[in-house]
């Protein structure tokens, strides 16, 4: 509605009954509609006691008399969002717009927005974050993306607000073209979708969670959603660790032997444990292995998802790595192997199946043929070691009592 006035019904009396917020980016700090002293005051941060029109607003209300009513022309056409871009630090940049049409929008949408001034991510797309107060979190969503953590979709609901980071100031324009009439449901199932990888992570400490998705099939490995941190301190904090920053959403090329950083900040002390879903998007021969680097201990997910751990807030936040590899065997069926090999920079991995139990040698070849490594092969579920030689590829071979696996591996 334009010209809706936020006085009256949306801040009640008493004022303890009510905090209705706006995000203020120069600041980098949301300004209570009850702030007329404190710089930066409401009309500092809103300009009016009016609802801005394609702005977006943070509110909580205790007691009776929930329901609010909105009293005009609803909006249609052409609505334009103020951006500004005047900040510093973490946030600067970031703009709290909202769904200012009487239907759902399509983040997706192939029309009917202007989105230049957004940030777009190296990998593509733009990204949108709607704030969860049940997990304590920020629900993210990559429009070059299929899925978004805690459940958030391209569909934005009416009348929501959402996160969008601009790189200059200006305006996010949208049309109809975004609008959604049809009277299915938003949500869209992501099961159907190849190599998505998604983790949550919870504790005994409070209600709160968080969550990664890790999605293949994208032209590079270069972006995603950049993770956007909760502001409850006592929240904890999962995301994956990329060159160029910290990502809910990682955009990864094709499936292959690779590893990725996954980072966890305990928000407070307690247990908490890590859950991996999706895992049916894989074929089954891929091994997915969860390392930790605390405790030097391996777990195959696709075995068992399920991982607790204890950890404190001031522990190291590095603490987990995902391993993905692909089975491999020379002149046989991929799918029936028992162990996967891959390397990472100079790094050599050897992950076996769940219920395998293999006793060796493990020898490596440079590709003239000569002995580089030799070493012996346990039962444990991770093997790893390095080569010391120059860059280029070598073949792996494990040696048992009734079969040789070779595969060739590149170090740098």
């Amino acid at each position: 509605m334009a010209a809706q006035a936020i006085s009256g019904d949306f801040t009640p009396s008493p004022a303890t009954s009510y905090d209705f917020f706006t995000w203020y980016e120069t600041g980098g700090i949301w300004v209570n509609f009850k702030n007329t002293s404190v710089i930066p005051t409401w009309e500092t941060a809103n300009g009016s006691t009016n609802f801005t029109t394609g702005k977006g607003y943070l509110v909580a209300y205790t007691g009776t008399g929930l329901t609010k009513t909105f009293t005009g022309s609803l909006n249609a056409g052409t609505v334009s969002s103020a951006l500004t871009k005047s900040g510093t630090g973490d946030y600067a940049g970031y703009n709290l717009v909202g769904n200012s049409y009487p239907s759902a929008i399509d983040w997706k949408a192939a029309s009917g927005r202007n989105r230049s001034l957004l940030f777009n991510e190296s990998g593509g797309g733009y990204n949108m974050s709607i704030w969860n107060d049940a997990d304590g979190q920020y629900d993210t969503f990559n429009s070059a993306g299929s899925s978004g953590t805690h459940g958030v979709t391209q569909y934005i609901p009416v009348g929501e607000g959402f996160m969008v980071k601009a790189t200059s100031a200006g305006t996010l324009g949208m049309a109809d073209g975004v609008r959604i009439f049809n009277t299915q449901a938003y949500l869209k199932s992501t099961n159907a979708i190849a190599n998505i990888l998604r983790v949550k992570v919870a504790g005994n400490a409070n209600s709160y969670s968080d969550e990664i998705v890790v999605e293949f099939g994208h032209p590079t490995a270069n972006g995603g959603a950049e993770k956007m941190f909760s502001f409850y301190e006592t929240a904890p904090s999962l995301y994956t660790v990329k060159p160029d920053g910290n990502y809910s959403i990682d955009f990864r090329g094709a499936l292959g032997a690779v590893t990725i950083p996954l980072s966890f900040r305990a928000g407070a002390d307690g247990n908490y444990t890590l859950t991996a879903s999706q895992l049916e998007s894989f074929t089954s021969s891929t091994a997915i292995t969860l390392e930790d680097v605390k405790l030097n201990a391996t777990q195959n997910l696709m075995q068992n998802p399920v991982y607790t751990f204890s950890s404190g807030k001031a522990d190291d936040g590095a603490r987990f790595l995902i391993h993905f590899g692909g089975a491999f065997s020379i002149g046989e069926n991929a799918k029936e192997q028992p162990i996967t090999v891959y390397a990472l920079g100079n790094t050599v991995y050897i992950a076996t199946s769940t219920g395998v139990r293999l006793i060796g040698r493990v020898i490596v070849y440079n590709m003239i043929g000569q002995t580089v490594k030799e070493l012996p092969f346990s039962e444990n579920p991770l093997t790893s070691f390095n080569i010391s030689g120059a860059a280029g590829y070598y073949l792996v071979m494990v040696v048992t009592d009734n079969h040789v696996y070779s595969a060739k591996v590149f170090i740098d």
